[in-house]
């Protein structure tokens, strides 16, 4: 019988920042924003976009994160009772979208998340 490995966790550095007033559309392709050179949008997956006018907040952790990091993330956030709109992630950075009531709340969860992702034991 084979042995799982310890579990283990490792703290991420990353800068967690908060910004109010995002909200989350959908369609309207790469040409349907006129001020698209002025503004660029948080997210944009598929059809949605993450844009810089609406009543949400978004959570913006820059620095040594992946999938990984956003997986333990959305975790704690569920397990918070923090509802999720948007997230995703790209190179060193990952965004999460939550209600704006949340906000305060999102930013906490985040960073003690990022305290303790999970690894892969190696």
């Amino acid at each position: 019988c084979e042995e799982l490995p310890d579990y283990a966790t490792a703290e991420r550095a990353a800068s967690v920042s908060m910004r109010s007033g995002v909200g989350v559309v959908d369609g309207g392709g790469s040409d349907a924003a006129g001020d698209a050179d002025d503004v660029s949008p948080l997210l944009r997956v598929g059809g949605a976009t993450v844009v810089p006018d609406g009543r949400d907040t978004a959570i913006l952790a820059t620095g040594d994160v992946d999938t990984g990091a956003l997986a333990a993330v959305l975790r704690r956030l569920d397990a918070a009772d923090v509802s999720v709109a948007a997230a995703g992630v790209a190179g060193d950075a990952f965004v999460v979208v939550v209600e704006r009531r949340d906000g305060a709340t999102a930013v906490r969860v985040v960073e003690d998340a990022l305290t303790a992702v999970p690894t892969d034991g190696a």
